[in-house]
């Protein structure tokens, strides 16, 4: 298996952290906002 890469590390260090999963959350929920205001594909051609 091969060693994970220094800024690897990093990022799944960041993305676990309090922080990090705070900003999933809040990056995932602008992501379904987005996608509900722009009426996109999940709302259908009405």
């Amino acid at each position: 298996m091969k060693t994970p890469a220094p800024w690897g590390i990093a990022v799944l260090t960041a993305v676990s952290s309090p922080v990090g999963r705070w900003a999933r959350i809040i990056g995932g929920r602008a992501i379904i906002a987005g996608s509900i205001f722009s009426g996109g594909w999940a709302l259908g051609d009405r």
